[in-house]
């Protein structure tokens, strides 16, 4: 199901750095491996022309795991198990034909064929996913535990001389649900009916902190031992234990606005988002962010919602990216049309964000003022359309465009820098 994990900590959160020998396996690096795997079939297709050339060592792991997986769907092997054993001794394998050098030798295949492949490899991934969210009752799991049930004693020893076993079976442990699981999930899924219901289920369980109005990065982790990671040595609500960490409940706000569920967006960062949280609450200034917030799961309840550890963490790069789809648009501002650059602002803001002459300004590439007028206070942004631009130069002049679209050679001074501001006018859709 997930990606088996054998470095001395589990990708992001390094807080369950206890899983690795535990036998642990993560779905968060299973979404990413399916987003990597959709990327290069994708552009296989898009250049079947094209060559893809391997190390022969790359090429021999390649086909044998290719032919492991038609083996699979043709009943050989029977079960997961067998499965993972197989193709754990190819990768091993690998490994140790590549553990000096690579020995030089390339293969070459045509995209078309690439692509074929990588398709053959996607399916088994994805299945894997469906696998574990059914296991899950139908919202994701994040991490995986497996214990050995099944196993027989050999004749060898290792170098510390202890016996070697070798291993038949594993039961999967369950391990509490951790946001990142979800957040990682919708980069994977492309319609707004997968979306909404990971969204729903999310908000349906407990990591959504009914108190604060916010997401906690796990559920409750009482059941679970010291041994997954220094994450239970904490307070339940208190650093990564059970608390908003806000580099990870923004990036599931994140996900939110590039998935194009904008009033869901909006209604979440209204207690989600720093800039909005009242300051005698959080304990700063809602100018700066905190590594985490105390949950309402702490069991002093005094400081739920304060903020801990001010710092530029990864939550202020994720509020950039928030920023520049709300300012801009989810696709970005400058498109190359094959004819010359464009400039398209194609702003996402809820009608709450308008001032009292129903505009907004922002600041772009630094020193250009950029103001967007709507046509009332109750239309939010993505139920209008562009009518008429101006672009106000440094000299002084003015050039004026229709439905939003700054053409060459003006999108091209406006990234250079040599405009003073951009009015852009709003119609209802």
């Amino acid at each position: 199901m997930g990606l088996e994990m054998q470095g001395g900590k589990p990708g992001w959160n390094d807080a369950m750095n206890g899983l690795c020998a535990m036998f642990g396996s993560g779905m968060p690096e299973m979404y990413e491996l399916i987003r990597l795997l959709q990327f290069c079939s994708k552009v296989c297709e898009q250049f079947p022309g094209r060559d893809v050339t391997l190390p022969a060592e790359i090429n021999t792991l390649l086909i044998r795991s290719e032919l492991l997986v038609d083996a699979y769907y043709d009943g050989t092997p029977t079960n997961d198990f067998e499965f993972w054993d197989e193709l754990a001794q190819y990768r091993d394998d690998y490994r140790n034909q590549t553990s000096v050098t690579f020995s030089g030798d390339t293969v070459s295949w045509s995209a078309a064929s690439m692509a074929g492949k990588i398709d053959k490899l996607l399916r088994k991934c994805v299945d894997g996913v469906v696998k574990a969210v059914e296991l899950n009752g139908g919202i994701t799991p994040t991490y995986f535990t497996y214990d050995p049930i099944a196993y027989e004693k050999l004749d060898t020893v290792d170098a510390n001389g202890l016996t070697n076993v070798k291993i038949s079976a594993f039961e999967v442990g369950s391990v509490p649900l951790f946001l990142e699981g979800p957040v990682r999930q919708m980069k994977t899924v492309t319609s707004p009916e997968e979306r909404k219901a990971i969204y729903d289920k999310v908000k349906a369980s407990d990591m959504y902190d009914e108190k604060l109005k916010m997401y906690k990065i796990s559920g409750s982790l009482a059941s679970m031992p010291i041994e997954i990671g220094r994450m239970v040595a904490f307070s339940p609500g208190w650093l990564e234990n059970e608390s908003i960490w806000l580099h990870m409940s923004y990036k599931f706000y994140l996900e939110l606005l590039r998935g194009e569920m904008y009033q869901e967006y909006f209604d979440e960062i209204k207690t989600g988002l720093v800039a909005f949280m009242d300051p005698e609450i959080y304990g700063r200034s809602p100018l700066e962010c905190s590594s985490f917030i105390a949950s309402s799961a702490h069991p002093d309840k005094s400081i739920h919602g304060q903020g801990y550890l001010a710092r530029l963490s990864g939550s202020t790069a994720e509020y950039l990216s928030m920023y520049n789809i709300m300012m801009m648009g989810v696709k970005g501002p400058f498109v190359d049309k094959g004819n010359g650059l464009e400039l398209k602002l194609a702003p996402v803001l809820a009608s709450w964000l308008y001032d009292d002459a129903n505009a907004l300004t922002f600041t772009m590439l630094g020193s250009i003022q950029v103001t967007y007028h709507f046509p009332d206070a109750e239309t939010n942004s993505w139920d209008c359309f562009a009518t008429n631009t101006e672009v106000t130069f440094l000299d002084g002049s003015v050039a004026y465009f229709g439905l939003g679209t700054i053409p060459s050679p003006v999108a091209k001074q406006v990234r250079n820098l040599e405009v003073a501001s951009i009015e852009m006018y709003f119609e209802k859709s």
